[in-house]
């Protein structure tokens, strides 16, 4: 019976690397070039050696397709909603580009929650690349370059201009300049109206959680208050008790 393990794919090594810590990522692509190199396996080797270590951000979304799989697989369905709902809006057709849009940014939110939690101490300059990488998913090449886990840069979201449909032979008309800049205006418009409402739900938000942070320092300094009292009450009656003590045993002395 052979003690010998099976050999590993390319793909596997190449996965390894890119999963590792982002301050091992070096060693450990040095340390998988020379097994390989000693293994007689030079070409391998090479492949590995050509990896080009992420920037922290693109570690950072290749991370989260490992560690949350399910959330990123629905960012990718969000996004492919959303890429189809902008060129329905941009050919005059009708659709649900709001809820498109809601559901995309409630899987953006919920990934930078995981990001922040992976990486904690994690920079605003930093997340907000993250955010714009995650938020390229709908882009059908970005979409398939964030699931492979191996970014090595930040992705940007495509323009509008990237879902105007391609013009084809026999088609209606292409717009004029100005029916596309009405069109324009109308997104623009949908998308302020978005950042809005989550403007105004997020300032309500910090009012309540303040509101909620101040209520419990006042609340736990009240408590504070109470429990002095309540141990000035225990000592009180605990020196009584003594007292009381001393004095039941000097009666029965004197009997």
């Amino acid at each position: 019976m052979s003690d010998k393990s099976p050999p590993v794919s390319p793909e596997t090594e190449i996965d390894r690397v890119y999963a590792s810590p982002f301050d091992e990522f070096v060693a450990v692509r040095k340390e998988m070039v020379a097994g390989l190199v000693g293994a007689g396996k030079a070409d391998a080797a090479d492949q590995i050696a050509k990896l080009k270590k992420p920037t922290v951000s693109a570690w950072v979304v290749n991370q989260l397709v490992r560690t949350k799989e399910l959330d990123v697989q629905r960012l990718l369905k969000a996004g492919e909603n959303l890429e189809q709902a902008q060129r329905d809006l941009l050919a005059g057709k009708s659709g649900d580009f709001e809820t498109a849009r809601r559901e995309e940014e409630a899987a953006v939110r919920l990934l930078k929650i995981a990001a922040k939690e992976l990486l904690p101490g994690i920079s605003a300059a930093v997340l907000d690349r993250v955010t714009e990488t995650l938020r390229s998913a709908t882009s059908p090449e970005n979409r398939a370059q964030i699931k492979t886990g191996r970014l090595t840069g930040d992705l940007d979201p495509p323009g509008f201009e990237a879902f105007a449909a391609p013009s084809t032979t026999g088609a209606e008309p292409a717009k004029g300049k100005k029916e596309e800049r009405h069109d324009r205006v109308q997104i623009l418009t949908e998308q302020k109206r978005e950042a809005n409402q989550t403007a105004m739900d997020l300032a309500s938000a910090t009012f309540e959680l303040d509101r909620l942070a101040k209520d419990a320092e006042l609340g736990a300094k009240k408590a504070r208050q109470k429990a002095d009292a309540a141990s000035a009450q225990a000592d009180a009656a605990a020196e009584m008790l003594a007292r009381l003590t001393a004095e039941l045993d000097d009666l029965r002395k004197s009997r």
